[in-house]
């Protein structure tokens, strides 16, 4: 590249971050050259997609550290396929839109597997001539309709295991396309900060989970030690009025929560002759539906209990 090409390709990135305040290195090993432009094309007006040589990349970033001291830190996470995105997305936005265009592919012969590849058992397409495949990876089958069926689910790759010719010719014929695909985050700079991708797992909803905990064990601890605080105070009245309302129950001594319970306790002779007598009435009943359905007890009528209280 022409010295006069590269002060063009550096002004770009100089104009780039007068635009945004968001910069991200982004891994696109093995994308397709078609990804990559759908992506391009779902940045437009929201950012841009700079990819070149990545030295080209490192000295227009380095022309801007006098300028924002922290980009130095992104220098070290640049190898490889990588681009730059400048934006004024969030660091879940663009992961989100990455979620959206990821696609499914498979693995390829000596290619160490990031993944851990599953053969689920079922029927498959595959004709019986071709059951040494399934022996050589100690899968069990059967014949059935013409062609093979698989008897149990089994792992045929392990995470970090490198692919074989018959693994992979295996997952070819039963066009298994394990291996989950989109560009990755490998850093960012945002709010003037380097920031670490793995820090995009934690949302709204999981720093609001994570409170709603720390706040019930500190109030739970606020209650074992016996020290009042803000959030323990509704428990500390809970458990206040449960010891009058027992104390109530056990001295006689009739408040609004306990007029009911005193006037069962007070009338038990009344409740127990009334249960008496229905249970009576019941077995009579009874008595005289066994000739219809012997298999059948007619229930209490409680409705005294109830009119009781009323």
């Amino acid at each position: 590249m022409s010295k006069e090409k590269k002060l063009i390709f550096y002004s770009k990135i100089d104009n780039y971050f007068q635009q945004f305040d968001n910069v991200f290195v982004v891994n696109f090993q093995s994308i397709p050259t078609y990804n990559i432009q759908i992506i391009r094309k779902e940045l437009l007006n929201k950012g841009i997609l700079l990819m070149g040589q990545n030295r080209l990349l490192k000295k227009g970033l380095k022309k801007q550290i006098p300028k924002k001291p922290n980009l130095e830190k992104l220098i070290p996470s640049m190898k490889g396929t990588i681009g730059l995105i400048f934006t004024n997305l969030s660091g879940n936005e663009l992961e989100n839109l990455f979620e959206k265009h990821k696609y499914m592919t498979s693995l390829k012969p000596n290619q160490v597997s990031p993944i851990d590849v599953i053969i689920e058992a079922g029927q498959t397409n595959i004709s019986p001539h071709f059951m040494p495949y399934f022996q050589t990876l100690n899968l069990s089958t059967k014949i059935t309709r013409g062609t093979v069926t698989i008897m149990n689910t089994q792992k045929i790759i392990t995470k970090n295991q490198i692919v074989g010719e018959n693994e992979w010719d295996l997952m070819n014929k039963l066009n298994l396309k394990p291996l989950e695909m989109k560009p990755q985050i490998i850093s960012f700079y945002e709010d003037s900060m380097v920031v670490d991708p793995k820090f995009l797992s934690i949302t709204n909803k999981t720093i609001h989970s994570l409170l709603v905990n720390a706040i019930q064990d500190i109030s739970a601890l606020s209650v074992a030690i016996d020290f009042p605080i803000k959030t323990s105070i509704p428990y500390f009245l809970a458990d206040s009025f449960q010891n009058i309302f027992y104390l109530a129950i056990g001295s006689n001594y009739e408040i609004k929560e306990s007029k009911n319970i005193l006037k069962f306790f007070n009338n038990l002779s009344f409740f127990q002759n009334e249960i008496e007598k229905l249970e009576s009435t019941n077995q009579n009943q009874n008595q005289n539906q066994n000739d219809i359905d012997t298999d059948t007890d007619t229930d209490l009528n409680l409705d005294f209990f109830y009119d009781f209280f009323d």
